[in-house]
């Protein structure tokens, strides 16, 4: 994780799964290593498009700012990101800036680490379990490498997703609201 605020480059896919179970098989068969489990709240403020997000993540006690910004995500969603870990006051610092909330997001996540990808194992509020492979760096490569990792865990590559779970979210609120 990028605490410094140094702009990364991050590739991932999602598959939506029924349930977790003989994907945690399969990760301890390859000798995943876990990295962490918790409940995320994520707070997505404006100014806020399709392409660029500004978020408030608290995963435990610990609170980080993201920017992002989609650069991709016709084969694999790519972003540029820039995070950092902040107090816990940075909503209030941030509304009275004149940030407001645009939607929020809850999921449970169980990290692991899995030769040079992270595999998120993504329970979200709403929209149901997904496992997340995730590459940081060089696009191309990062592709390369969440292909092979997918085919590992026998996900039909054509059965992907490529929207972040904020465009999945905002679909349904605007589903439900019409």
């Amino acid at each position: 994780m990028n605490l410094c605020g140094e702009i990364r480059v991050e590739v991932e896919v999602k598959f939506k799964v029924d349930d977790f179970a003989e994907v945690r098989k399969k990760l301890g068969d390859l000798g995943a290593k876990p990295l962490y489990k918790s409940e995320e709240v994520d707070i997505y403020l404006e100014p806020f498009s399709e392409r660029e997000v500004l978020r408030i993540r608290k995963r435990g006690d610990d609170w980080f700012l993201t920017y992002k910004r989609l650069v991709d995500d016709s084969t694999a969603q790519t972003a540029l990101e820039i995070e950092s870990r902040v107090e816990p006051n940075i909503k209030d610092i941030l509304e009275k800036a004149g940030h407001k909330v645009v939607i929020e997001k809850r999921k449970v996540r169980e990290a692991y680490e899995l030769g040079r990808v992270t595999i998120n194992l993504d329970d979200v509020y709403e929209l149901g379990k997904f496992v997340e492979i995730e590459y940081l760096g060089d696009r191309k490569l990062g592709e390369e490498e969440i292909k092979s990792v997918a085919e590992k865990f026998g996900f039909n590559w054509d059965s992907r997703i490529t929207s972040p779970y904020i465009r999945m979210l905002l679909e349904l609120k605007n589903h439900k609201n019409a």
